[in-house]
């Protein structure tokens, strides 16, 4: 009998330690999913010992799945990656994937985790890397349409682009049966690659192309990591393929170390990729192959694909996978200098100069979603639709055979500008608006002399939404940004740039709707002086110029309990608390305030028939309004055509 009830014991301790594991491996994986669901800062616990704190940067849920991206703190990984981590959390089923990137490698999500695993580190396949090269298919552009007045421009690829303007590269991810049975959730594993590819492109300033995952699947044969998957693949997944019509296929495999096999393959200029293990940068060095790109050059070839220590942090994407970034000439060793030149493998150069080709390898199936606006229309100055120009020939002799006067830039992103710049010269773009409201258009420009002034209209010159002037830079290729609001109608337009003084250089526009003045962060600037904004900058209120990165120049207008008021709070915290404007204590300030003060409560008045210009009235004292005197921001009473009193609020992207 007491043998019996001592080994039921044994047995039930057993179990009750059996259950605990159990129950603690599933709580680690849940708890990783909770913390990145509802915390923006928090730490991570790597396999390797180290423990690393995060801070999320962006967030966005697309099929149902939210991709957050976040920084690490870690004194190792150079300053300009943009993002280390990448987390993909399926809602529905509570699970998650995730990507780190260190300073002493990367690190992956186990989805067969224990309680010392849930981060392990990524260990790879002896044989890092091969490529197949395969010759580059000539795939046709789809056709623009052009109207037939004034230059028409040569026709050139134009791509497929979202509502943005940006290109849109569709990929289709297929997983043999044995790699999604590794995996576990084939879609939120499928996005975090292709949001390792989009981060890269963020690091390396090329914003004018990005990958969309547009489905998943699953099936076909595992031969593993071989250049035959590149071929037979497309048979395998046809119909997929005919329903989704992506421009790029990626195949998934369980790496077995078949002969000839390696990490990835792809195929240069090609249509396919395919990798072998759960690493999402093997996955983007792939994605850069069939962009266009090989491997590094060795040190005395030169390139941006080349990195002095790509071990060490600065290697490209191209140079062993161990870096999100494909190259970027803004990547500066202290020792050694920038990380190339304008080298024929600059990787940005190459993913700016082939995004048409590949957004338009097939025509798109799957539908673009219903514009949000989240995105600003990015126009590349060179890639207008119609032209007038002063003289005959290209000046700078480059990207285009016209009258347009192209050149090289050393801007951020690299690529082109136009220049030599001259009065009654235009150029027109082609746009298609969600809605008729008022829109922040935003020049890149740099002029050593000044003086310029650009005219934003409907093509044609009727009619003319707004002028804006164009400053001294202090040199050709000193860039800056400067914008103004202009009220724009929605659908399908041809807008123009007439130049009425040039003198200047221009990269890119931009065009991006007003939001709701309580969804993000906006930058107060003065009407009277463009060049002033509102700030806390030297930790009290101010107002001047500012630098683009200032939180301290960011606001947040806070609905206020009662209709019609708002309180307006500074993105930044200089000494760990809100800072609100307010005038509690008779002039206007920034501090902490109480909920029910009437006194940091203010009301928007629209000027005019203007959607987007503003008066500022305090709740408290009803005929006080923000303005400026003397050159100094205060409060007070005005007068009916006060220009100090008139306020733009320039949304932060």
């Amino acid at each position: 009998m007491f043998l019996n009830k001592f080994l039921n014991l044994i047995i039930l301790s057993f179990c009750l330690i059996y259950s605990a594991t159990s129950i603690s491996q599933v709580y680690n994986l849940n708890q990783e999913y909770v913390k990145f669901r509802n915390n923006d800062q928090g730490s991570i616990l790597l396999n390797t010992g180290r423990d690393l704190y995060y801070t999320v940067e962006s967030r966005k849920v697309r099929n149902g799945i939210e991709t957050v991206k976040a920084t690490i703190d870690d004194p190792g990984m150079p300053l300009f990656i943009n993002a280390s981590v990448i987390v993909t959390l399926d809602h529905i089923k509570q699970e998650i994937s995730g990507f780190i990137e260190t300073s002493d490698g990367h690190y992956r999500i186990n989805p067969r985790t224990d309680n010392y695993t849930v981060w392990e580190k990524i260990e790879t396949p002896d044989v890092l890397d091969s490529i197949y090269f395969a010759s580059e298919q000539d795939v046709p552009p789809n056709k623009a349409s052009l109207v037939e007045s004034g230059h028409i421009a040569d026709l050139i690829n134009v791509g497929e682009k979202d509502n943005s303007g940006r290109y849109v590269i569709d990929v289709l991810i297929a997983f043999s049966q044995e790699a999604a049975d590794d995996v576990g959730n084939i879609q939120t594993e499928a996005e975090m690659y292709i949001e390792s590819v989009n981060t890269a492109l963020l690091n390396s300033n090329i914003i004018s192309v990005y990958l969309r995952l547009v489905g998943v699947s699953v099936g076909g044969q595992n031969p593993g990591v071989v250049t035959s998957v590149l071929r037979d693949g497309k048979e395998w997944f046809k119909d997929d393929i005919e329903r989704l019509a992506p421009d790029l296929i990626g195949f998934i495999q369980r790496w077995n170390g078949a002969p000839g096999s390696a990490a990835g393959w792809a195929g240069v200029g090609g249509d396919t990729h395919v990798i072998g293990v759960r690493w999402p940068g093997a996955y983007r060095h792939e994605v850069g192959h069939n962009i266009g790109g090989i491997h590094c050059k060795e040190a005395d070839d030169s390139g941006y694909h080349y990195g002095f220590s790509p071990r060490q942090g600065l290697g490209t994407t191209q140079c062993g996978n161990n870096m999100a970034y494909y190259s970027s000439p803004l990547v500066i060793h202290p020792v050694e200098g920038a990380l190339g030149t304008t080298h024929s493998q600059d990787m940005a150069r190459v993913w700016r100069e082939n995004a048409a080709k590949h957004s338009g390898r097939r025509i798109h199936k799957v539908p673009f979603p219903g514009d949000d606006n989240t995105t600003p229309i990015l126009l590349q100055a060179e890639d207008y639709i119609e032209y007038s120009d002063a003289t005959p020939g290209n000046t700078g002799g480059e990207y285009r055979n016209d009258g347009v006067d192209i050149e090289q830039t050393s801007d951020t992103g690299g690529g082109y500008n136009v220049g030599w710049t001259a009065k009654d010269e235009w150029l027109s773009y082609s746009v298609n608006l969600p809605a008729t409201a008022s829109y922040i258009v935003s020049y890149r420009v740099a002029s050593e002399v000044g003086g310029g002034l650009i005219q934003f209209e409907n093509q044609g010159g009727i009619p003319i939404y707004g002028t804006i002037d164009v400053p001294n830079t202090g040199g050709w290729q000193n860039w800056t940004t400067i914008n103004h609001i202009v009220d724009l109608p929605a659908g399908q337009q041809n807008i123009a740039l007439a130049i009425r003084e040039g003198n200047f250089n221009l990269n890119w526009i931009q065009i991006d709707k007003v939001g709701d003045i309580t969804e993000g962060h906006f930058r107060i600037q003065s009407q009277m002086d463009p060049a002033s904004f509102v700030h806390i900058e030297q930790g009290h209120l101010g107002l001047g110029p500012i630098l683009s990165g200032w939180w301290s120049a960011q606001w947040v207008f806070e609905q206020s309990e009662d209709n019609g008021f708002y309180r307006i709070k500074n993105r930044w915290s200089p000494n760990g608390n809100d800072e609100y404007l307010h005038v509690e204590y008779g002039t206007l300030e920034t501090g902490e305030i109480s909920s029910g003060w009437q006194s940091a409560q203010w009301a928007l008045e629209s000027v005019g028939d203007s959607s987007w210009l503003y008066r500022i009235r305090n709740r408290w004292n009803s005929n006080h309004y923000i303005t400026i005197d003397d050159g100094e921001i205060t409060s007070g009473p005005i007068t009916p055509d006060q220009d100090g009193a008139i306020w733009t609020f320039i949304p932060v992207n």
